[in-house]
């Protein structure tokens, strides 16, 4: 994954993280949330978690991540709108 778009997926993901729970920003939003579960999901897994599975954990995350970029998803567009949305509602 380029660098950018690395920084632009965590970008993405601490907003989501930070956003008040009853703010509804659409379809674009959950489908980023339900592929970050996803990949939290995997990072927790205990087996993926073993030394030996360093590769497989690495591949399945990889493959999310490859998910995201390939579904469509207008990720500048989407982290403008949350980084705008962020800057308009967060204190200070």
């Amino acid at each position: 994954m380029a660098p950018g778009r690395r920084g632009l997926v965590c970008a993405a993901a601490l907003v989501l993280l930070l956003a008040p729970a009853g703010v509804r920003a659409g379809q674009p939003t959950d489908q980023l949330r339900t592929q970050i579960d996803r990949a939290v999901k995997v990072l927790d897994d205990p087996e993926l978690k073993k030394e030996s599975k360093v590769n497989a954990r690495r591949a399945a995350v990889r493959k999310i991540a490859n998910d995201i970029f390939d579904s469509g998803l207008n990720l500048p567009t989407l982290a403008a709108g949350l980084l705008r949305y962020a800057g308009q509602h967060l204190v200070y």
